[in-house]
């Protein structure tokens, strides 16, 4: 019983489980398809990408959770600019990240203001990620 398992079950023994119990249980699993993504991108794999944005769009409260997790992501592994202190050994050029980014902020901006559906803008900016035009 995986109520119980996750110690959910009230004193009678049962409890329903509802969308946030669910969504504490599977919560590791969407911030590893996070991570998918952004090696997609990183590795400009257009189906792996498309895959893993699909997913993440069916589990995430709102696209903007998705953009806010694809540029963490970035944001670890560019590359320090020249000079920093920081370790190569980055999957993301320094140039490479400030694309990524850019296209990113312009996704959170249409997100939030346009009147097209998320999911075209979604795809729209993952073509321009994976540098398909």
């Amino acid at each position: 019983n995986i109520a119980a398992v996750y110690g959910l079950e009230d004193a009678g023994g049962s409890k329903a489980l509802g969308v946030d119990e669910i969504r504490d249980c599977v919560a590791d699993t969407a911030e590893r398809t996070t991570y998918h993504l952004g090696e997609a991108v990183a590795g400009r794999q257009a189906a792996a990408a498309l895959l893993a944005l699909e997913k993440l769009t069916e589990w995430a409260d709102s696209p903007l959770m998705v953009v806010g997790g694809l540029a963490a992501y970035i944001r670890r592994e560019a590359a320090p600019p020249k000079g920093s202190w920081r370790s190569a050994g980055s999957s993301i050029s320094a140039e490479e990240g400030l694309r990524l980014l850019s296209i990113l902020a312009k996704l959170d901006s249409e997100l939030k203001s346009s009147r097209l559906p998320d999911a075209i803008s979604m795809r729209r900016a993952l073509f321009s990620l994976l540098g398909m035009r």
